[in-house]
């Protein structure tokens, strides 16, 4: 009797998950390394920086000089970049083919996602079903539900 390699339903060789350091976030990436030992797929971690810059103005208070934005950014990349590499290096160190990425993005951290997904070819984008933004729906964060809603590939929501 031989043995065969199960064949797969819809074979996935590139997983991408987005990632940006909430509890949500990181039950993805577990869930995404996962399905990447099993299907043997490429795991892309991405995390998507918003160069929008906030209304900070009250009368009490100043405009922020370029200065204070610059940094803003600055501190912003580096923790986006060390969100991916936690992410990059713990699926290494589970023998997964890992590669991460930061985009910027001056209009939607959904838009850019999909973009970059479609950029790369990704069979499976894994999000968390909420992110670090302030403001909660009911049952998917804005995000999530944007990915959901406009993927071209298959989407895995982790609670």
């Amino acid at each position: 009797m031989t043995t065969r390699e199960p064949k797969h339903l819809f074979p996935l060789k590139k997983i991408l998950v987005s990632v940006d350091g909430s509890e949500y976030a990181n039950r993805a990436v577990e869930a995404a390394i996962e399905l990447a030992r099993q299907n043997k797929a490429e795991l892309i971690v991405a995390n998507v920086l918003a160069m929008t810059v906030p209304r900070l103005y009250t009368p009490m208070a100043p405009y922020p000089s370029a200065a204070d934005y610059t940094r803003f950014f600055k501190a912003a990349e580096a923790d986006g970049n060390n969100i991916v590499s936690q992410a990059v290096n713990e699926a290494r160190n589970q023998s997964i083919n890992a590669r991460g990425k930061v985009l910027t993005t001056m209009t939607s951290i959904a838009e850019s996602i999909l973009d970059f997904s479609v950029a790369e070819n990704v069979d499976l984008i894994v999000v968390g079903t909420r992110g670090l933004g302030g403001f909660k729906k009911l049952l998917l964060g804005s995000v999530s539900s944007a990915i959901v809603a406009h993927a071209h590939c298959a989407v895995l929501v982790v609670r």
